[in-house]
């Protein structure tokens, strides 16, 4: 009777599974599958990582042309929404003169 035990367990325990050759082609299928796929995530990644260098590269030289452009309509002086108060805010109205205090001018 114990014989029989004993062959059941050697039958059903892990060594004699293992040494199986359709479990050895199992198990090396499943480690290239995992490989494959550990690589293909690896270029997918590093692909993704590119794209968005050169997304980060495009917004950049957006930013840097519209701050060119900001700065160059500056200096074009164009007209204001309210050129009364940059006439009193560039101090070129008669209305101030420099030599009363703030209170006095009106």
């Amino acid at each position: 009777m114990s014989s029989s035990t004993s062959s059941l367990y050697e039958k059903s325990s892990f060594r004699s599974l293992y040494g199986r050759p359709l479990f050895k082609i199992f198990l090396g299928a499943v480690v290239v599958n995992a490989g494959l796929k550990w690589a293909w995530y690896s270029l997918e990644l590093e692909r993704k990582d590119i794209s968005y260098a050169n997304r980060i590269a495009l917004l950049e030289s957006e930013l840097k042309q519209a701050i060119e452009e900001q700065r160059s309509m500056k200096s074009q002086k164009s007209p204001s929404i309210a050129p009364e108060l940059d006439f009193y805010i560039s101090g070129q109205s008669s209305q101030f003169d420099s030599n009363k205090p703030w209170w006095k001018l009106w």
